[in-house]
């Protein structure tokens, strides 16, 4: 009994953790909480791929993933890595549009997986700072060409 409640708190603790850097109310944080699904994948497991359709967005709370966009030449480039405390997914959560890369596990990793619900878009449209945030994500990789 101890044991699960003790994994109860950790996981509360991490989604919270992985959340603060939006800035959001404790009311909006807890409601975001409720939606966040732990996801695990093992090395080299693919996470999302390029062109496929997504509604959800993930954070990564334990381990690294590298990120591969299609070249010109249709083969995968390595664009950038992601570690605990990054996310991705916003491009196709905000702008419903296809995955724009492929990410894959390059150690075993917990992600907290949110899918797009009314009560998530209610959030985006009614949180600025979190909307911000993850627009700004958007820009700086598009600059980058990371996405």
């Amino acid at each position: 009994m101890f044991w699960t409640k003790q994994v109860a708190i950790d996981q509360t603790q991490e989604k919270r953790n992985l959340l603060e850097q939006f800035g959001l109310t404790s009311a909006l944080e807890e409601h975001l909480m409720g939606y966040m699904t732990e996801q695990n994948f093992s090395k080299g497991a693919i996470v999302l791929r390029e062109g496929d359709n997504g509604d959800s967005l993930y954070f990564v709370a334990h381990g690294v993933l590298k990120v591969f966009k299609l070249n010109s030449k249709g083969e995968q480039k390595e664009i950038t890595t992601m570690h605990p405390g990054d996310f991705f997914g916003e491009i196709s959560l905000l702008q419903r549009k296809p995955r724009t890369s492929t990410v894959i596990a390059e150690t075993d990793c917990r992600l907290y997986e949110i899918v797009r619900k009314r009560s998530l878009d209610f959030l985006i449209a009614d949180n600025q700072s979190f909307k911000e945030e993850l627009e700004l994500a958007i820009l700086k990789r598009r600059n980058n060409d990371a996405y």
